[in-house]
Parts: C-alpha cells; structure tokens; sequence
C-alpha cells in the first residue's frame, strides 16, 4: 500500500512520434498516489541506427526515476559496448555505471534539487531553531506546562518529516498508549468517551479529576459523600467545594472531640492523681498532636504533588520513549537518515532497437511484452524477492526476505537502480548487494508477425496479464477510422482507466501511478523467425504465466 489522494488524478502526460520503421505513443498518469514517481524514455534516434525505449518506476521519490531518464541514455552510448556493438552488454554496464554514479556527491546534491529537498530542509532548520530559541527564553514552569500539554514545535517538525507517515507500508504506527492513572481512572469511574467520564450534571475531564480531586485531597472519598464520584453528578467547581466541606467538617469534628477529651481527663487528673499540672500537659500534647496532624496534612498534599509531577515526567518519558523506538524503526528499515539514492531508487527497463533486433534490459518488476500475431512474448523477467536465485543473493548479502515478501521488510522487488542502503556489504561487488541494479538481457528478432510491444511499469501489470494487455492494445489498434489510425498514447490512456481503481478500499491494484509505452513496427519488416534470447540459464527462465503468477498486489 502507500499513501492516496481523496481522488484521483486522471490527467495524462502524453506523447506521440515515429520514424520510417516504427510509430509510438506514450502516456503516464498519476492514479491515486500522492505524487507521480516514474519516468520513461521515448527516443526514436539515440543515434542514427538505434532507438530506445525505457520505463522507470520510482519508489521512495521520484528523484532517482527522473535522473535515470535524463542521464542513462548518454550513460549508454558513452560505453565502450555500445561503440563495438555490443548492445546486451552496453546496457548491463551502463546499468551498474549509472548506479555507482548515485552515490556520488555532486549527484546526491542534484538528486536532493530533484526532490524538493534544499528548500523544505532550509525551512524546517529555521522553524526548529525559532522553536528552540523562543523556549530557551520562557520560564521553567511554563516550558514544563507547555510540554505537558502540547507537543513541542520540534516534535511537530519531526513528526512532519518521518518516513512512515507518508510512504513506508513496513512501519507500523503504534497504538495510543496511556500512563497507569489514566487507564485506571477511566476503569474505574465509568465508560471512556473522549477522554472525559459523563456524569448527570456534565462531562468530567479524566486528566482533570486527577489533578483537582485526587491531588489536592490526601485520602480517599468513599461512600455517598460530596467527593470527586462520577455518579453523584458534581461539576468541577462542585468537587473542589465538596472536597472543602468535608474536609472542613472532618477537621471541625477533630477539634471537639480533642477539646472533650482533654477535659475529661483533666477532671480526671485532678480528682484521680490529684495534680492539675499533669491535665495542662495533656492539653499541650493535644495541640502537638493536632499541629503533627496538620504537618501530616501539608505532607499528604505535597507528596500528591510530587505523584501528580511524577505522572507528568512519566507520559514525557514514555512520550520521548515511543519516539526512539520509531527512531530505531526506521534506522533498521532504511539503514541510515533519509537521503536520496539511499532512500529511494526506481525500476528500469530498457529496450534498444537496431535493424530488425530489440535488446531489453531489465532490474526491477517493470515490464516489456511483444505481441506474436497477438500471442504476448515476455522480454523481461520480473525480480521478486522470493525468487530463488534472487532470495539466494539476498540472504548471502546478510538480508533476508519477510514472509510477506519484503527484503529486510522494505522493498518488496530485488533489483532497482538506487536503494543503496540494501547495498552496504563490502565483501560483495555491487551485483551480489542485497538489491542488485545489475539486469537481465533478452533479445528478440523481429518479423511481420511482431506488430507491437508494450512497456509498462507494475501500475498496469498488477491489474492485467501480458496476455490481457496484448489483447486490449491489438483490438484497439486494428479500429481504422476516417482520420486514419488511432494514436496510441490514446490507447494507453484507455488502458490506464481501464486498470485504474473506482478507490482506494481495496487491496491496492489499479492505485499506482501507471506509464506505458506501445511501439508499432512497420510491416515491411524482414521476414525472419523470431528467436527470444536471454543471458539468463534456460532453468532461470519465465514464461509469461510465471511472470504473471509472481506479480503482488501492493
């Protein structure tokens, strides 16, 4: 899951081109995401003999996709590969070239431009250090109240940037937590409605019995009295008067009887020990007594508010506890502060045409299908996680793969361009990292009875097959009208509210930002038999019913 808009957003990106052999249409919409994340390539002359086609799907931030489409393709053609023709192997080094280049400085900064960072970063550094400043110049008592009651302009601040509020599906927000008082006066004084106790003459704050009823009285109210009772119907002002008044009649009552008791035994003294004196030190003991008494008193009042301060100090530290357990959450998924490139990565997959061959690239779960006289022909693997060859690199990386399907319960796909906190084990080479941006390479040769492709990012392969997919683009393109052909980003654009959710109640499918890409070949294409080629062993291979199995709603 991620993070959706109320509605979505249906407004398409589109783009239409061609050359003498082939014609294209491209669209991308954002769907219900709260941002759109993928980026693609349409160049129908990377050079004079070759075109490219490529689809980027970002997670994390868009940053990474949008420097891959605007950086890759001359990262291609500056191989050596490429010069000497050898287009598998020119996009393998140009994958892992591109993404060793993420890392360095100069393009973090520029990845960090493309992220909208400098500027959020500049302002929150401003708003927190106002923040400091102005609490640094309050009185202790009110700094103390202020935090009591209302979490801090730094908290806020905090709590604005934290990953999991806006795109992490691994860490779980915790549930309200309450202090030992809290839970035990809500229990106890009848059911919890918003954190007040109805009664019949109105709603009594919970944290409010506490600090009026319970601290300022040393003893416990029982019975039928005027205290803090929830069901004897008192207000506020009332508790404080009830608690008053049978303070006052309890104290009232101390001193009669004391006064009847010194009398008596001072009758008692004179005529039974025969020394009056001895009845004057009784009295003096009785007014020691009630002066310990009322010392008593002032220590019962002042340990309640030393146990009224303590819960205080008590939620603040479970407060700033919670805090650091969020903290450690996020350090353990993400493996370092939030940083483009480290943080974030995209998908990419990568076709190359030249004569009659297509040479596909692919790290990630994008995809890249070609229509055999409407059979759909893979030309990319999906990578997820679960995968043996692909769980095997993960786990000798030192990672491992959650139940659910996750790596290190992050990232549910296994290579991408980026990520590179799943890339931080140092007795490895940058292809055997946890997550790998090194890809797999298909090639195919075309003939008339290839009369498209399609590449797509997962928005569209989580709702449809291959198959599917082929079939809704061939029976669109085959419609002639009097203008001639249909455009085929006007295809993609169906195809996208085709797959596109009526809302976000469900388990994910049709809420991705979706990018396609359909390129349509000519039909004066050499006749040939097509051969679909991988520099994967033939055990390691998908067929397009195995693509589709792997494919996860997210």
């Amino acid at each position: 899951m991620g993070a959706y808009l109320s509605e979505p957003k249906t407004e398409c990106v589109s783009d239409d081109g061609g050359t003498e052999k082939l014609r294209f249409g491209s669209s991308a919409m954002q769907g219900w995401r709260l941002g759109m994340e993928d980026g693609h390539n349409c160049i129908p002359h990377l050079d004079d003999e070759t075109a490219m086609f490529a689809v980027y799907d970002g997670h994390g931030g868009a940053e990474v996709a949008i420097y891959c489409s605007k950086y890759l393709p001359d990262c291609i053609v500056d191989q050596e590969a490429y010069k000497n023709g050898d287009l598998a192997k020119a996009l393998e080094d140009a994958f892992m070239k591109i993404d060793v280049v993420l890392k360095e400085p100069a393009v973090v900064e520029e990845l960090r431009h493309l992220a909208g960072m400098e500027h959020n970063n500049d302002e929150a550094d401003s708003e927190e250090a106002n923040a400091l400043q102005e609490e640094a110049n309050l009185p202790l008592g009110e700094l103390l109240a202020r935090y009591s009651y209302h979490p801090s302009k730094t908290r806020t601040l905090r709590k604005k940037l934290d990953k999991n509020d806006l795109l992490s599906p691994m860490v779980r927000k915790k549930p309200p937590t309450f202090g030992e008082g809290e839970a035990d006066v809500a229990v106890a004084n009848g059911q919890e409605n918003d954190g007040r106790v109805e009664s019949d003459k109105g709603s009594i704050p919970l944290r409010l019995e506490v600090e009026e009823g319970t601290a300022e009285s040393g003893s416990e109210v029982e019975g039928d009295g005027n205290g803090a009772n929830a069901e004897g119907g008192v207000g506020d002002d009332q508790v404080r008067e009830g608690e008053g008044e049978e303070s006052g009649q309890d104290s009232l009552d101390t001193k009669c009887n004391g006064a009847d008791a010194a009398e008596s035994e001072k009758v008692n003294g004179r005529f039974e020990g025969g020394v009056e004196n001895e009845g004057e030190d009784e009295e003096s003991k009785d007014e020691e007594g009630q002066d310990e008494e009322q010392d008593e008193d002032e220590d019962d009042d002042s340990n309640s508010e030393e146990d009224y301060e303590g819960v205080e100090d008590q939620d603040e530290e479970e407060d700033e506890d919670e805090e650091e357990e969020e903290e450690d959450e996020q350090q353990d998924v993400f493996g370092q502060k939030e940083e483009p490139g480290s943080d974030s990565g995209c998908t990419a997959v990568v076709a190359l045409m030249r004569d009659n061959q297509i040479v596909v690239a692919n790290a990630g779960d994008s995809r890249c299908v070609l229509s055999k006289a409407g059979e759909a022909v893979d030309l990319s693997i999906d990578h997820k996680p679960e995968d043996k060859i692909e769980i095997t690199r993960i786990e000798k990386a030192g990672g491992k793969v959650t139940p659910d399907g996750r790596v290190n319960g992050g990232l549910n796909l296994s290579r991408a361009l980026g990520d590179h906190c799943y890339k931080c084990n140092t007795n490895l080479p940058p292809e055997e990292q946890m997550i790998s941006a090194f890809p797999d390479i298909q090639t195919a040769e075309l003939t008339k009875e290839n009369d498209f492709m399609v590449i797509a990012c997962d928005g569209i392969w989580n709702v449809m097959t291959s198959q599917e997919v082929i079939n809704f683009v061939r029976e669109r393109i085959a419609k002639q009208s009097s203008e001639g052909k249909p455009k085929l980003s006007d295809i993609c654009q169906e195809l996208f509210h085709f797959c596109l959710a009526p809302d976000t109640s469900g388990d994910g499918t049709g809420c991705d930002n979706m990018t396609c890409i359909i390129v349509q070949f000519d039909h004066d294409a050499p006749d040939q038999p097509v051969s679909v080629g991988s520099k994967r062993k033939a055990s390691e291979g998908a067929t397009t019913e195995e693509n589709d199995s792997k494919r996860h709603k997210v």
